[in-house]
């Protein structure tokens, strides 16, 4: 991340009491931080991540205001499973206003390992997708209903005008 004390961190653990293995993403950011996900219903007090499909809008999920989120912890609530490949939305603030961003992980198989594919962040006030890399990507899909009806109307502006010239032309003609 740019700031110092700015930092995203994966975890991987086995207890040796259970034997039970446990996946972590964590978020930190000096002036506060969150991650897109919930508490799992069988067992309220374990966040976890939400797993996030290219292209969601990152600002407009649930954010927990902690530091970090299971990613796979044995429970019936894991939001990502072997071999998985997903996005995880988070925020964070190093003073200048809230940041968003998505890291995008692949999980092992069986034995849990898992490690980051990439990840990006916006400026401070700027929307950013899962998998969105440049700020002109995605941009289509943003609006698409929308800008479709204004190309129409563009393109039906330009037709009209192309015409009265054409016609003008050909009366002077």
């Amino acid at each position: 991340m740019d700031q110092p004390g700015d930092s995203l961190r994966l975890r991987h653990y086995v207890t040796i009491f259970t034997s039970s293995a446990f996946d972590h993403f964590g978020i930190l950011g000096l002036a506060g931080n969150g991650f897109a996900g919930s508490y799992c219903p069988s067992f309220p007090q374990v966040a976890v991540v939400s797993k996030l499909n290219r292209g969601a809008f990152i600002s407009r999920r649930p954010f927990l205001a902690r530091n970090s989120g299971a990613i796979a912890v044995d429970l019936q609530c894991d939001p990502f499973e072997d071999g998985d490949l997903g996005f995880i939305g988070f925020k964070f603030n190093n003073g200048s206003g809230d940041q968003y961003g998505w890291v995008r992980i692949q999980l092992g198989h069986n034995d849990r390992d898992f490690w980051i594919a990439d990840y990006a962040y916006a400026d401070p006030g700027e929307p950013i997708r899962a998998g969105q890399t440049a700020s002109n990507d995605m941009v289509a899909e943003e609006g698409s209903l929308a800008g479709l009806a204004l190309g129409a109307a563009g393109l039906l502006a330009w037709r009209n005008t192309r015409s009265r010239s054409a016609r003008q032309s050909a009366a002077r003609a």
